[in-house]
């Protein structure tokens, strides 16, 4: 693009969005995409090198085979009926037989033949159904949202007309208000919008919904989601691109238009834009989701379960024309064969090859995966809808289990519409809708969960807790630093392992430096001579709760360590050393501080401008303050609660930003992002917060700060000692030492915070009163400038009292860990997908239960040759690291495959992921046999190229908190309720269209090993049941061979309708009976095999397996004959005996 065209761009003014306009064009690109649907890519089938491969490649045994052998057994069955109606006597057949007999032989043909057309069309449709793929699952939820819009709109319409004031939101979805899990990182955007004649916000919504002409906002790091330019200069930024960091950002920063020297910023400056990663507002040139509805879905890939099918249809098709030709061979070397009754004999060389043939056996292979996949969903639907708390009975399952397959069934057969018309006409409608989607039949729910063999969590979210909880406190003491270790706690009443939350696997970052609570460092040589902590403890196990009230005036007896909470301990922790009380004057102002700083405050008085421009309205959107948890989890813990600080007063908050610091985070690549700051990805990051507070008993001002210990320590002069009231000097030597270790805490992932105190002399009285409910101050001293030049708000909060530092950390979910143990027995291997580094990762990976010694980690972010990596994890002794060779990056990763070994294949953690170098290495994982489960959040599009990429992806709603399972501790924030329900469905379908299901909360992912284990007990049921049908049917072509060699003179007469009775009925449903058998003990700790597609079974497992079948199969088909031996001679000996007594020498001789 020229620049005659950006300056074009610029100039034209495009008003925003409304709401209703934004629906208005999005309804207009899905109704384009409905009427002109892309077309599709057909898959290139690889040639056959064999012609019988392709007559059952085809489908030929069925359409072919199977209906000439029913048409050729009609056919010899009219002829022989229409012989012995019109000519007993001299036909062709020599028909002389009862009448029935030949009657009951054209009922068995009609019925054949009726089974041989009924499974051509439910092949057909079952071929259909696979070929469509995911295109309907895709339309039919762009039919329901357009329908919901369409409704909408009459609403709407005849509120109109009733002379009603028109709703922007229908009354069906205000109810509701949503919390897009994720930032502009992973795909959530934040969206300028008008909404009826009201000024517009800026609002957080998926990517999908964005749309032409939506004024969207970007920062440093983001991914461009779709062709958009900038509303400022008309640069165009395509889709996909990422806005990296780079020395043209830092120029950027260095020309905006930043006062110099220490200053302050008004709350809704304009200044804060690009104090926010560079913010820019871009516009929308192209709705997203017309892309990524024309993707491609991922590959098909044949589970083993397929294979060893196609392998059996062709042995048993083989063996069928034996047994035919077998039988025609016995049957015309007979000398007085002519002259025999041919009617009664020529069936039997058929009925013997169509027990072989595919004439029943593809609508009972149907039957066998409709009812493990109704099997499969009966057992995940309490974790997927809303009303999962709720009691399931027995009864109540089976009926769900019915609805699922009659659902199932619709689905394959493509009968859904049909499905959906006759509950409504039943009136059974409460019970459909509350079903999950059925998986589509290419996705072969059943062939392969089963055998699933890496189970790998791809969002963060689902793997950690939303909020940090305590660490470590380390603050001055009479010693030294003291550093006081933080634990969870429990019930008095819990034992210890149920508590137990977390587990200790492998070497951590215990060091034996800081292995003990109660470890401090020698004061006999100054504070900068301290050695450094490197290291920070694990969580260790729960203990006992006990509650310290610093408003408790008794002596520091046991009652400080017996009054037990009432309260709920869920989130309570506590200090781990016993004598913590002694540090308790040390430990109150921080208390204070964590209580104060999490406090509810009031809304911040509205801008006094009349109207707002956009990017005012963007500074009101960024510059929120974080919400830290476990600042609150502290104070609690140091004895304080809410109604304790009733008599502190806020009066004013200064947010100060460190331009030296900005910089630097302008400089550092998403990888290096902490888990608080990625989860606050958007926000405005101030440096440290300063609370100017009154108390309302002495009227005396307190100063109360917290922040990064950078900004902090540079603010203090001074440090307490509270052991004994004792403040001392704070050198820089003594800054050196403490930053240093609080450096080290921030590389292995922990939010660290310092915090300071100060009081204010009532001389500032009138300064503290001018100064507004928030203001920002901006420290933008270069070297070369002084620091005297400030602005009066920075004398306030200058030359503090050093207090101590927080490290606090993000802890696995609970359910992790047993998900862990649980998939080690049954032979799944756990892969957790980290954005984060190597050192971030490691100890929350510790945590989870994933070994984290030698070659425990691959970092998917490739590395320059001769490049060093700050953040590789290290041990006591050496980089683990270097000395283990592991490969960075998926190019390193396939040759260190190739050439070295299978490490990366047997590793759990991997890190510096993307979303496109997870799929990556999903693909090498099914390149070497893994069938993958990838679980990731439903509402994410990005995680749709994941889904496509993985043999079986579940995805996992936690949009909407589920029913009776308070899941409002994972709620941050919540988005403009302005958004709708049918837009949220469209999100989150379109997002898991490759999912098998949908479930709700992440704590719903604990339940996946009893859905893989009802998988398992499924599909071996279902195995049993289809085994038992071959073997039947092989014992039953033996039968007839044997029959048709028989050594009497007299064969033996087969029934025609008794066969088809056998074949027909009696087998499968006796096979079906199976199908329903419950799980073994042993499922869950058998391994799964691998899928590898040149290996059908296992060594010398096919012979075996054939053998057994055959030998099994051989005594059912020889004792009927034995039988017929002895009741043949019975009836000679009785009704013959003078024909024994002339030719055989008499019974007595017998």
């Amino acid at each position: 693009m020229n620049k005659s065209d950006e300056d074009s761009g610029c100039n034209q003014q495009q008003q925003p969005l409304s709401w209703r306009g934004a629906r208005v064009k999005l309804r207009e690109v899905l109704d384009d995409f409905m009427e002109n649907p892309p077309q599709k890519q057909e898959h290139k089938v690889k040639a056959s090198k064999f012609l019988f491969d392709l007559w059952f490649k085809w489908d030929m045994d069925v359409y072919a085979g199977s209906f000439l052998a029913s048409f050729a057994f009609l056919l010899i069955s009219s002829l022989s009926l229409s012989s012995r109606l019109n000519h007993p006597d001299t036909a062709l057949f020599n028909a002389s037989a009862d009448i029935s007999i030949y009657r009951n032989q054209v009922a068995a043909a009609a019925i054949i033949m009726t089974c041989c057309l009924l499974s051509g069309v439910a092949v057909v449709r079952r071929r259909n159904a696979s070929a469509k793929d995911l295109d309907p699952s895709k339309r039919r939820a762009i039919s329901k949202y357009l329908s919901a819009m369409r409704k909408e709109n009459s609403d709407i319409s005849s509120s109109l007309n009733s002379g009603s004031h028109p709703l922007e939101i229908p009354d069906v979805c205000t109810e509701n208000t949503t919390d897009f899990v994720g930032t502009s990182l992973s795909g959530i955007y934040p969206v300028f919008r008008t909404s009826g004649g009201e000024p517009g916000n800026w609002v957080k919504i998926p990517d999908l919904l964005l749309v032409q002409g939506d004024y969207v906002a970007l920062q440093i790091g983001d991914i461009v989601p779709a062709d958009c330019r900038s509303s400022k200069t008309g640069k165009r930024l395509r889709s996909g691109e990422s806005l990296v960091r780079s020395a043209s950002a830092g120029k950027a920063f260095a020309s905006a238009p930043l006062p110099l020297g220490r200053s302050s910023i008004e709350q809704d400056s304009r200044a804060l834009l690009p104090l926010c990663n560079l913010f820019d507002i871009f516009i929308v040139e192209e709705a997203p989701v017309l892309a990524f509805l024309q993707r491609s879905s991922g590959r098909f890939r044949s589970p083993q379960v397929h294979r060893q099918l196609y392998d059996i249809r062709k042995v048993m098709y083989g063996f069928s024309v034996l047994v035919f030709g077998i039988c025609v061979i016995c049957i015309f070397c007979r000398p007085t064969i002519f002259s025999a009754d041919l009617s009664l004999l020529l069936h039997a060389p058929i009925l013997g090859a169509m027990a072989g043939l595919p004439i029943l056996s593809p609508i009972f292979l149907m039957v066998l995966e409709m009812l493990g996949t109704a099997r499969i969903l009966s057992t995940a639907h309490p974790y997927a809808t809303k009303n999962s708390c709720d009691v399931k009975t027995n009864e109540s399952k089976q009926n769900r289990m019915s609805w699922y397959f009659i659902a199932t069934a619709a689905s394959r057969l493509l009968l859904t519409d049909l499905f959906d018309k006759l509950c409504k006409l039943v009136g059974n409608e409460e019970d459909y809708t509350s079903l999950m989607p059925i998986p589509a039949a290419s996705m072969c729910l059943l062939e392969k969960l089963g055998v699933a063999t890496a189970f790998t969590v791809v969002d963060d979210y689902l793997a950690c807790e939303t909020d940090s909880i305590p660490q470590q406190l380390l603050i001055p003491s009479a010693n030294g630093l003291k550093l006081l270790d933080i634990c969870p706690t429990y019930d008095e009443g819990e034992t210890e392992d149920e508590s137990s939350g977390r587990k200790r696997t492998g070497s951590g970052f215990e060091s034996p430096e800081s292995s003990d609570s109660e470890d401090t460092f020698n004061r006999s040589t100054p504070i900068s001579q301290i050695t450094p902590i490197k290291r920070f403890k694990s969580l260790r196990k729960r203990v006992p709760i006990r509650r310290f009230s610093v408003s408790d005036t008794r002596s520091r007896g046991a009652s400080v360590a017996s009054k037990p909470m009432e309260e709920d301990s869920k989130n309570e922790v506590q200090f781990e050393d016993p004598l913590w009380w002694q540090h308790l004057p040390s430990l109150k102002c921080i208390g204070l501080t964590c209580m104060l700083i999490e406090r509810e405050r009031e809304f911040r008085p509205p801008s006094n401008k009349k109207s707002q421009t956009v990017e005012e309205k963007l500074v009101s959107h960024i510059a929120v303050e974080r919400r830290r948890k476990q600042f609150q989890l502290l104070g609690s813990c140091i004895g304080f609660d809410m109604e304790e600080i009733t008599s502190y007063k806020e009066l004013t908050r200064l947010q100060v930003i460190s331009c030296r610091l900005f910089s630097e985070r302008l400089k550092t690549h998403t990888h290096a992002l902490g888990r608080e700051d990625a989860r606050n990805w958007g926000k405005l990051c101030t440096d440290s917060t300063s609370l100017i507070v009154q108390d309302n008993v002495s009227k005396a001002y307190h100063l109360l700060t917290v922040g990064d210990p950078r900004v902090v320590t540079a603010l203090c002069h001074e440090a307490w000692q509270g052991e004994n009231a004792t403040i001392l000097p704070f050198s820089s030597q003594d800054r050196s030492s403490i930053l240093t270790t609080c450096n080290d805490w921030r590389l292995s992932d922990l939010d660290v915070a310092a915090f300071s105190y100060t009081p204010l002399p009532h001389n500032l009285e009138q300064v503290i009163e001018s100064c507004a409910s928030t203001k920002y101050l901006l420290d933008n001293v270069s070297k070369a400038m002084s620091k005297d030049n400030a602005s009066h708000e920075w004398s306030i909060i200058d030359s503090q009292i050093f207090m101590g530092v927080l490290a606090s950390s993000i802890v696995p979910r609970k359910e992790i860990e047993k998900l862990l143990e649980t998939f080690d027995e049954a032979g799944v291997r756990f892969v957790y997908f980290s954005p984060r580094n190597m050192r971030r990762t490691k100890e929350v990976a510790s945590q989870m239960g994933i070994d984290v010694a030698w070659n425990c980690a691959i970092s998917l972010r490739p590395l320059d040759e001769g490049e060093d990596d700050q953040y590789r994890m290290t041990s006591n002794y050496a980089d683990w690291d270097v000395n283990a060779k592991l490969p960075h990056g998926i190019v390193d990763v396939r040759k260190h495959l190739e050439e070295v070994d299978n490490v990366p294949l047997l590793v759990s953690l991997f890190t510096d992921v993307t979303k496109e170098n997870t799929s990556q290495m999903l693909e090498i994982f099914q390149e070497y046999h893994d069938t993958v489960i990838a679980v990731g959040l439903s509402h994410l599009a990005q995680n749709a190229g994941i889904f496509d990429c993985a043999d079986l992806s579940v995805g996992i709603d936690v949009l909407f908190a589920s029913a009776g399972k308070a899941d409002s501790s994972d709620v941050r924030e919540t988005t403009d309720e302005n958004i709708l329900s049918p837009e949220i469905d469209l999100v989150r379908t379109l997002s898991t269209v490759s999912c098998i299901f949908r479930l709700r909360g992440p704590s719903s992912v604990a339940y996946m090993p009893y859905i893989i284990a009802s998988s398992r007990a499924a599909l071996q049921a279902a195995s049993s049941a289809y085994s038992f049908n071959s073997m039947g049917c092989m014992a039953y072509m033996l039968f007839v061979v044997f029959s048709m060699c028989s050594i009497s003179t007299a064969l033996p007469i087969i029934p025609s309708l008794g066969s088809v009775l056998y074949l027909f009925v009696s087998l499968p449903l006796m096979g079906i009976s199976l199908a329903m058998t419950q799980q073994k003990p042993e499922g869950m700790k058998q391994v799964p095999p691998k899928n590898d597609p040149s290996q059908i079974f296992g060594k010398k497992e096919r012979f075996r397996a054939y053998l057994h079948a055959f030998l099994k199969s051989i005594f059912p088909a020889a004792a009927p004959q034995l039988l017929w031996y002895i009741a043949f001679v019975e009836i000679l000996l009785e009704s013959e005996p003078q024909f024994i007594d002339e030719h055989c020498g008499g019974a007595k001789s017998w």
